[in-house]
Order: structure tokens, then C-alpha cells, then sequence
């Protein structure tokens, strides 16, 4: 493997470094490439230039941009390329400027020709030059001509034209033509100043570093402009720093004040020529920059997911590739190579000093703990502040606090975004992708294995109610009273609150009695339940006044088995297993989320599913969280392809994969202790449970759809339910029994079950009963 750059984390600070520690090695061909170009050309002008007679000027913007983010190392670059005695052999450097410490009222261009009448001035008194000299005779003059037109550029000199010592209209007449003049050959004078500076210090070219030029509207324009006008000779090498996007704003800045300088156009004809404008605009920054900032003479530095692999950290053996890759690993505890590619490229498409100073906390401890949470927040303070700061989520939350904070975050973002419940950095928008980091990097510090499950109910569970309530008041309403809930809340009431702020209606429940794991239950059949080991099920909640409707809810089942404090009797070792669970990132969490609600409205919305019993309805609830988190353990895992089927009508799927399931080992090949694992063996999630049983006696609630306005095929389905209900129950009479199922064609059922008895087979436990009314029904709908 080729030589590796290697990064000194120890130091952050811009400085120069030399080629082989210089990260952006390729750019720094680049420029040397352009700097012979330029040199090439100064020599083969020199004879053009003396046979030129004619009054042009040789006018060239010999300008390298330097183009890069803030923070991609910039300044460090130019500085290595100022360092750098073979690439600038022959030129001489000129200190940096920097618009941003120049006073307001300073003109670039004086700075520069500062610059140089110091470079010279130096190198005279070094080498005792002859003052009586030509050639500094001749730099003399070319200095005092140069310095006539200076008085006319804004900020230097004063106006002659208004000098109280001309008091007559001939010598302000002479005066005025003269600073004229020197005003229009105030380019042709820098030039001459140039070579004439050049030829005493013997160098081929300057070199002049214009650094945070786009960082200052006001300056930067001004720049510009003397860019474009002035600073036009071959032999004055420039190389400006900065991000050709704000260069571009600064152009179109320019050229709409040229375009409109007293808002003319702007106040009688801008919305009906918009358009026109925008383009012309459009037109002429293009131009500009083409003009001033070539194209070919633009030099991009790249990040460091470019550069990986051509880079190591601290030592040649510490690849930063591998670097990169460990602390992701462990920050985000990513397996699939897919997921940590949306944390790599966010991280490295970041500035190199933003990069580098994170990395330093890392390479302390190489693990997640609070300093490496905090040195990312300061390090990306602006962008988190901006996008957290409403939410309470800048600075780290109480663990007991955060899922509620982060619930509310991810319901006021976008609620219909999947990205956002995952946390996963691949929005469009840079800022999304750095806040997406940051909570990720939270989540996975401050949740543990017992916090999974509450994960469930206040991130989960909350974000399905809220996408149900319809206008955007109830919806405040929503979070203010249900999402911030005190700390001291139990998972069980926390989860009874969700269910009892939306309104539930019977003609909002699917199949007359579900609502996304709720089932509705008469208070009658509550009280036969609660005197058996199942009122752990069973949430009661009031959603009208001197009204209350009864569900048995799996989340409130989910929910007392998240309260693990809680837990007695048979729960208690059982629960005791919760912190042998290997911990896994939070997106995990949210697919298992996404995977098991999708599967409650599967559910719910297959018909082959409307007339199962509460046993077989809350098993398929069970089956189907149980097989959501087998599925996304198994990929998080796993390499291995496995069957990703949903639970639908039956819990076949998953029993089918738990004969193929095996505990997943470490890289020790030491055991791994799941979340599924965990849940598998959970005494209130096993199908022999013994609640299923007091379930089964319950009878199901009917549709409120018309019995002759089903089809024959449902009505056939109805009657057959009616009939195995009265062979199940002999107690009550038939014609109550089916009274009691709400069928609007009780005449037509209750003569088929007079017909029943008067053969004596209603009570019958056989399926003479059912074969009879299957005859009765081949009568009435031939």
C-alpha cells in the first residue's frame, strides 16, 4: 500500500506543513501545474511586449480560487504553498490579506502596493542597493506616478477638486484634467510599479493571498471590483480563498446594485419582469465570474471521505479508514455496512477542523461517553442550537426526560417522515444530517436495554395517536398533555393517557371493535375478566363525558412489562434478564416500530380476521410485535438471509422461524443475549398463556353493518358464527343469544333456530347443528 498523509491530532491550529503531511496533496500539483503555466506565459509575453507600441495593456487575471467550505483547510494549504521554495521559485510572497481586518475605510489596492514598496524597500536595504541607481530611479517614478492616480479611488487621499488652496477656476481646471488622467492610467501605472519592483528584488512574479474574501458583503464587493479593475497583471499571481457559492452571492450582490442602485426598477417593474431580470442577473454573475475567477485556474479541495484512504492517524498504522470506521462502530453501533455509510459520509463531508477536533476526544478513550457527546456540541454549537434549542435538546437531557423530548422533536419536525423516527442522517439538507448525528449519538448513550420498551410506548405508540388526530389544535393539545408527562409516570399510565386523549368512536374502529391494538370490551365482560390473572390487559378510559368505553390493549400490556420495578410473582426473574440484553442502536428500535405497526393494520384490515375472538386477535397482536423484532434482530445481527414476512391471519410465519432460530454469538464467539431472547421468553407473551383461555369465553362485538346489506357470503359467515355461539353456550335461549349478536334480520335467524330446536340439534356439541342450517341456507339464498 502506498504511503499514507498522516493527521497529527495533537494539532488543530492553522498552520503550514509540509508536502508529505499535506492532506490535500493533489490540489497542491494542481497549483503547481497553474503556477507554471503562469510562469511559461511571463516569458513569452516579454517579447511581445517590446515590439507592443501600441497604448494596451496587457490585461490578465492570472487568480487561482482556492475553493473549499469553512473549516476544509484552506488557509493551511496556502500557507504549506507559500512554505513550498520549489513551487514559488522565482516569485516573491506577499503577506495574506484579509478583508476582514481591514479597516473600513482602507482600499485594497493601497495595502498591495504597501506590500510591495516594503518587499522592495527591504531587499534594498539588505543588499545596499544604490539609491543613485537606474533601476531604483526608474522604481521611484513608477512609485510616484502610480501614487498621482491613487487619490481617486474611494477611501484614499481627499478630493483635490474641493481643496480650499485652489481659489481659481484655471488650476482647478489643470488640477482636475491631471488627477483625470492619472485616474485612467492608474492600471497602466500598477503595472509599471510591478515590473519595475520586480526587476530590482530579480523575481519573476508576486504572489499575493486574499483570504476570507466572502465572509464580508461590504469588503468583499469592494474586492471584487478591484480585482476585476486593477489587479490585471501577468505578473502579479493571485490566489484567493474562499467558497465560489458565496463568491456567487457576492457577484449577484453586485450586480443587481449596478442594475438598480436606487431601487427604481425594483419599486415600478420588478414583479411584472421578474423573470427577465432574474436571468439577466443570472447572466452577468456567471459572466463575472468566468472573467475574474476562471474556471480552469479553480482548484477544489476535497473532504476527507474523498481522502480516506490516502490518510492515517498519528502513526502510518493508524489508518484513518479504520479510524473512522471503529468509532462509528461504537458510537453508532451500526453492523449493516448500508446504515454506517449514511453516519461515514455525513461525518467526512464535514470541515476537516470540525473532523479533526471531534477525533481527538475519540482517540482518548475510543468509546461513547458524555465528553465525546459534548466536544460534538460545541463543535457543531450553531447548527444544533438552531435546530434543537426549542425541543431542550442542545445540551443532554435527563435520561428520564429524553424520550419524551425526543418524541415531541420528531412529532413537530415531520411526522411522516420515517427518517426522522430512525434518526438516520440521509436527508438532502446538511444541518437535518448533523442534528441526525447528534440524538442518534444521545440515544444510544443514554438508552439502555430496560428503556427499549418504553421506547415503544412514548416514541412509538405516540407517534401513531398523533398521526390520528386530524386538526392541528388537537394536535398542540396532544403533545402539551400527553407528551411532557412528569418523569414519575409508570409506562401503564403513561400508555392509558395516550389512548385516552384521542377520540374514539365505534365507526373509527376497524371491524366494529379493533383500534391499532385495542380491542373494545363490554363492561359486563371487564368484570368477568377481572376476577381472573388478566386485568394487567386491560385499559378503561373515558373519552366522553358519563361515558366510558373498555379495551383490552396490547399496549398496555407492553407497557407493564416496560415497568420493570413493578414486576411480581412470576415476572420477577424473568424481568431480572433485561440487563444480560446486548445493546443496539436506536434505528433498530424504530424498525422493529415501523415493521409491527405495519403489521397491527394488516391485521386489522384483513377480513378473513373479522370474526376471530379476542384469543385469536391479541395472539395475532403478539405474534406480530414478537415477529417484528425477530426480523430486524436477525438483520441486525446476521448476515444470513431470512424470511422478512409480516404476521397477517396467522402465526404460522413465526413459528416458522423459530424453528430455524439460533442465539446469535459475539466475535469471541461468546453467546448474545437479545432483545428477542428476552421477549421470547416472557411468561405474558407465551402462547399457552393462561389469559387466552379466560379470552376465548368472551363474545366478539358484531359490525354494525347491516345484515341484509352484507353480502351472501358474510351473511353466510354471520349465521354459521350465530350458530357455533349457541352450540358453545346452552344456557341462554337461542333467539336472545342471537338478539344479543345485534343481527337487524332476527326474524330470519330465529326462524332457522326454531327449526334447529324443533329437531332438538341447537345443543347439540356436534356438527349436526351446523350441517342442518348449511341445508336452510342452500334454501334461502338459491
Amino acid at each position: 500500500m502506498s504511503e499514507r498523509i498522516v493527521i497529527n491530532l495533537d494539532q488543530t491550529d492553522t498552520k503550514a506543513y509540509e508536502s508529505e503531511n499535506l492532506i490535500q496533496a493533489d490540489a497542491q500539483k494542481s497549483f503547481d501545474r497553474l503556477i507554471q503555466k503562469f510562469l511559461k506565459a511571463i516569458e513569452e509575453n516579454k517579447n511581445e511586449l517590446k515590439n507592443n507600441r501600441e497604448c494596451k495593456i496587457d490585461r490578465v487575471h492570472n487568480t487561482i480560487l482556492i475553493n473549499g467550505k469553512r473549516g476544509m483547510g484552506k488557509t493551511s494549504f496556502i500557507l504549506s504553498i507559500q512554505k513550498n521554495k520549489y513551487i514559488l521559485k522565482d516569485i516573491e510572497p506577499l503577506c495574506i490579506i484579509d478583508p476582514t481586518l481591514i479597516e473600513t475605510k482602507e482600499n485594497v489596492l493601497l495595502n498591495i502596493i504597501t506590500l510591495i514598496k516594503e518587499k522592495v524597500e527591504d531587499f534594498i536595504k539588505c543588499e545596499k542597493c544604490d539609491d543613485k541607481s537606474t533601476k531604483y530611479k526608474d522604481w521611484k517614478e513608477s512609485l510616484k506616478k502610480l501614487a498621482g492616480g491613487l487619490s481617486m479611488l474611494d477611501g484614499v487621499g481627499s478630493n483635490h477638486l474641493s481643496d480650499g488652496m485652489w481659489d481659481s477656476p484655471e488650476l482647478i481646471l489643470e488640477k482636475g484634467l491631471s488627477n483625470a488622467k492619472q485616474g485612467v492610467d492608474l492600471e497602466k501605472n500598477f503595472h509599471n510599479f510591478i515590473d519595475e519592483s520586480l526587476k530590482i528584488i530579480e523575481k519573476e512574479a508576486f504572489f499575493l493571498i486574499l483570504d476570507d474574501i466572502d465572509t464580508s458583503l461590504d469588503k468583499g464587493t469592494a474586492i471584487l471590483e478591484t480585482l476585476r479593475k486593477y489587479l490585471t497583471s501577468r505578473k502579479l499571481i493571485i490566489a484567493i480563498l474562499g467558497d465560489i457559492d458565496l463568491y456567487s452571492t457576492l457577484v449577484r450582490q453586485l450586480q443587481w446594485e449596478k442594475m438598480d442602485p436606487k431601487n427604481i426598477l425594483l419599486k415600478y417593474e420588478f414583479n411584472e419582469n421578474k423573470n427577465a431580470y432574474v436571468n439577466q442577473i443570472e447572466h452577468l454573475e456567471e459572466q463575472y465570474l468566468t472573467k475574474v475567477l476562471k474556471p480552469e485556474n479553480r482548484i477544489d479541495l476535497k473532504n476527507l471521505l474523498t481522502l480516506k484512504n490516502k490518510l492515517a492517524i498519528n502513526t502510518d498504522d493508524n489508518y484513518f479508514e479504520d479510524v473512522m470506521q471503529e468509532m462509528i462502530k461504537k458510537v453508532y453501533f451500526t453492523k449493516d455496512s448500508g446504515y454506517a455509510k449514511y453516519f461515514e459520509n455525513t461525518f467526512l463531508t464535514q470541515s476537516t477542523r470540525s473532523i479533526i477536533q471531534f477525533l481527538q476526544v475519540w482517540n482518548l478513550n475510543k468509546k461513547l461517553d458524555l465528553g465525546l457527546i459534548e466536544r460534538f456540541r460545541h463543535t457543531f454549537y450553531t447548527t444544533l442550537k438552531k435546530k434543537l434549542e426549542e425541543y431542550s435538546l442542545v445540551e443532554v437531557p435527563e435520561k428520564e426526560k429524553f424520550l419524551n423530548l425526543l418524541a415531541v422533536y420528531i412529532l413537530n419536525e415531520n411526522s411522516s417522515k420515517e427518517n426522522h423516527l430512525k434518526l438516520m442522517p440521509n436527508f438532502a439538507k446538511d444541518d437535518d444530517n448533523i442534528t441526525m448525528l447528534y440524538l442518534n449519538m444521545m440515544a444510544n448513550y443514554l438508552l439502555k436495554p430496560q428503556d427499549y420498551l418504553s421506547y415503544f410506548i412514548k416514541v412509538g405508540y405516540v407517534y401513531k395517536g398523533y398521526e390520528d388526530i386530524e386538526t392541528k389544535e388537537k394536535k398542540v393539545e396532544f403533545i402539551d398533555n400527553i407528551i411532557i408527562l412528569d418523569a414519575g409516570y409508570s409506562l401503564s399510565m403513561f400508555s392509558e393517557k395516550i389512548l385516552s386523549s384521542l377520540k374514539i368512536e365505534t365507526t373509527t374502529m376497524r371491524n366494529g371493535y379493533r383500534y391499532f391494538g385495542n380491542m373494545f370490551i363490554k363492561g359486563k365482560d371487564l368484570d368477568d375478566l377481572s376476577n381472573q390473572a388478566s386485568i394487567e390487559l386491560l385499559t378503561q378510559i373515558a373519552i366522553q363525558k358519563q361515558k366510558s368505553y373498555n379495551f383490552i390493549s396490547f399496549f398496555s400490556l407492553l407497557a407493564h412489562l416496560a415497568d420493570v420495578k413493578n414486576h411480581q410473582n412470576d415476572l420477577i426473574g424473568w424481568s431480572q434478564n433485561i440487563t444480560k440484553i446486548q445493546e443496539i442502536p436506536l434505528y433498530v428500535l424504530s424498525k422493529i416500530w415501523i415493521r409491527f405497526a405495519n403489521t397491527i393494520y394488516i391485521i386489522e384490515d384483513r377480513p378473513e380476521n373479522s370474526n376471530k375472538d379476542y384469543a385469536e386477535i391479541f395472539l395475532l397482536y403478539i405474534a406480530g410485535f414478537l415477529n417484528a423484532i425477530y426480523v430486524e434482530i436477525e438483520l441486525y445481527f446476521s448476515n444470513k438471509e431470512i424470511k422478512i414476512d409480516n404476521i397477517s391471519t396467522s402465526t404460522k410465519p413465526y413459528i416458522e422461524k423459530l424453528k430455524k432460530y439460533n442465539k446469535h454469538k459475539d466475535e469471541d464467539g461468546e453467546m448474545i443475549y437479545t432483545l428477542f431472547d428476552y421477549l421470547h421468553e416472557c411468561p405474558l407473551l407465551n402462547f399457552e398463556a393462561p389469559y387466552f383461555e379466560a379470552l376465548k369465553k368472551i363474545p366478539m362485538p358484531i359490525e354494525k353493518e347491516k345484515f341484509e346489506e352484507q353480502s351472501k357470503n358474510k351473511q353466510r359467515e354471520a349465521l354459521l358464527l350465530a350458530l357455533e355461539k349457541i352450540e358453545k353456550n346452552a344456557g341462554p335461549e337461542p333467539k336472545q343469544a342471537i338478539k344479543d349478536k345485534k343481527f337487524d334480520n332476527a326474524k330470519l335467524i330465529t326462524s332457522i333456530v326454531n327449526q334447529l330446536r324443533n329437531q332438538q340439534a341447537y345443543l347439540v356439541g356436534t356438527n349436526t347443528g351446523r350441517e342442518i342450517l348449511k341445508e336452510h341456507l342452500k334454501d334461502i339464498f338459491r
